[in-house]
């Protein structure tokens, strides 16, 4: 289990890893709350805290964490500004271009996994992304 500290963006990798080794382990509410208590950090773990108690809440726990950290929304919100704030691409910083690809990519994926792909289809969210190129890439 990843370690969750109640960052949006992190939320896509961590209830997919939950799921599906608890899935593919069929680990009990026992073991799953004890995965929880030694994943869940920082603000994920005060938003949940007195739930960590009772093993009977694992379920619980899961929709409080979502409700707070795993709307769709949120979490695209979060990975769109990120993308933002990344420097305008330059010619002469190559790596550059595969943060902003990278980024872009990681984006794509989350829309699909949260079943919220309308922002793909968003030509102003597509050209300033093409804003952040270099005017040789956006010429390309």
């Amino acid at each position: 289990m990843p370690i969750f500290f109640g960052d949006a963006h992190d939320w896509p990798v961590f209830i997919s890893n939950f799921q599906r080794s608890t899935a593919t382990c069929g680990f009990s509410q026992d073991e799953n709350m004890l995965r929880l208590k030694k994943s869940l950090r920082e603000r994920a773990r005060e938003t949940v805290g007195p739930l960590l108690a009772l093993p009977g809440n694992v379920e619980v726990i899961i929709k409080s964490l979502e409700r707070r950290f795993g709307r769709p929304n949120v979490v695209i919100s979060n990975m769109i500004e990120k993308i933002r704030d990344m420097q305008l691409i330059r010619d002469e910083e190559p790596e550059s271009i595969m943060e902003l690809s990278n980024g872009v990519m990681g984006l794509v994926v989350t829309m699909n996994f949260l079943n919220t792909t309308g922002h793909v289809y968003n030509p102003h969210l597509l050209q300033e992304f093409v804003w952040k190129l270099s005017p040789t890439l956006r010429l390309q």
